[in-house]
């Protein structure tokens, strides 16, 4: 037998020790692999919650006058009626400020429902009317030019409780349409200097103001967009329809009564800002 000679050992003997020294380095197949990295989840918007804010924008009063009958001056007997001149709007367009409180009840990643109320007023909604409607033309020779007397119609403040229905179009825009019961403050008033027929439909001097709370309907439609888990803004178009109510001015004295029915709507255009409690400390991310 042939011993083998001392290079070939030498070789065999390295291949054999690099071998070993490699396999110590390897991981063994049996060894856990480490657990996968955990990702917080982001957050989302959260609709749900109380909130109070503000709103301003412009309101279209329109107060449709409309006289019924009329007493001629100086008499107890129906007088004279002009249909044709019986009608006047006393309404106008005017700057408005309101405050709104509410809730949100967010049903999923897609509906949202809530209950809100708010108060507000123009800056100076009043509107008047040269001469009583109703007294113009034919018997009387009274004409709106040459009428002293005055008609006005003014707009107090006015109030609502409505529901809300929104559809989140992402997650931090928000379609809503509202409805509910609403409530207006108005005074209407004729000024009559008296000397009838000369510039005035009665016959001595009379003035009165009648003020009332009325209540009426209102319906509209909005985008809240959530700017910061705790600030919402808005955009809303508001109609609101009060009905009609009768009036009857200088009562008490048989001659020169005007009575009258006043129908009510207005139009508003708001936007506004509002702060939801329960703010997340984490930052608002949308997903989509």
């Amino acid at each position: 037998m042939t011993m083998p000679t001392r290079p070939a050992a030498f070789v065999a003997t390295l291949g054999l020790s690099l071998s070993g020294a490699l396999a110590a380095d390897l991981p063994s197949r049996f060894e856990p692999l480490p657990p996968p990295p955990v990702f917080a989840p982001e957050p989302v918007a959260e609709w749900s919650g109380f909130y109070i804010g503000g709103s301003a924008g412009v309101q279209s009063t329109d107060h449709k006058w409309t006289t019924q009958s009329l007493q001629m001056p100086g008499t107890t007997a129906a007088g004279f009626f002009n249909s044709a001149s019986a009608q006047a709007n006393l309404g106008s367009a005017s700057f408005k400020a309101a405050g709104h409180v509410g809730y949100n009840f967010q049903i999923d990643q897609t509906f949202v429902v809530g209950l809100e109320a708010d108060i507000g007023g123009p800056s100076y909604d009043s509107h008047r009317f040269q001469g009583i409607p109703g007294t113009f033309g034919g018997a009387t020779l009274l004409t709106q030019t040459t009428s002293n007397d005055l008609t006005r119609g003014v707009f107090l403040w006015d109030a609502s409780i409505r529901g809300r229905v929104g559809l989140l179009a992402t997650p931090t825009a928000l379609f809503y349409a509202t409805g509910g019961v609403a409530f207006a403050s108005t005074r209407y008033g004729i000024n009559c200097p008296g000397a009838f027929p000369a510039g005035s439909w009665c016959s001595t001097g009379q003035s009165q103001f009648q003020t009332s709370t009325r209540t009426g309907w209102t319906i509209g439609a909005g985008v809240d967009a959530m700017l910061h888990p705790s600030w919402i803004a808005r955009a809303e178009y508001r109609y609101s329809d009060y009905g009609s109510q009768t009036r009857t001015f200088f009562s008490p004295t048989a001659a020169d009564t005007v009575t009258t029915r006043i129908a009510l709507r207005t139009h508003a255009f708001m936007l506004g800002l509002s702060y939801k409690f329960g703010e997340r400390p984490a930052p608002l991310i949308a997903k989509y």
